[in-house]
């Protein structure tokens, strides 16, 4: 994590209880490099959210994307030069795959 000072971290998420209190501890670690970044896994529920508030961990969640409390699909675009990257959050209550939001950053 401190080696490679990431801005974005993306996680892949097939139960409810994907990443781990411990592993988002260590990805928004400010100790181990001071910069700003954002935890984008596919899904955080509400039972997830709930189980982190009562084991007192809810404030991990201020660094990770609001857009995961819904679920969906997580697509990370690089522009060419890789100065400028964007993370969609795709529906994943259908097929149709809509754009639900976009986070925009520069390198």
């Amino acid at each position: 994590v401190g080696a490679l000072r990431s801005r974005v971290w993306i996680n892949c998420t097939w139960r409810q209880n994907h990443c781990t209190d411990d592993t988002l501890e260590r990805l928004l670690d400010r100790n181990l490099y001071p910069g700003d970044r954002v935890v984008c896994p596919g899904m955080m529920p509400p039972e997830r959210r709930r189980q982190m508030e009562e084991l007192g961990t809810a404030p991990l969640l201020t660094d990770v994307a609001q857009e995961s409390f819904e679920g969906g699909h997580v697509v990370l675009t690089v522009e060419k030069g890789g100065r400028k990257y964007s993370v969609a959050y795709l529906t994943a209550a259908d097929e149709s795959m809509t754009v639900r939001s976009v986070l925009h950053f520069r390198s």
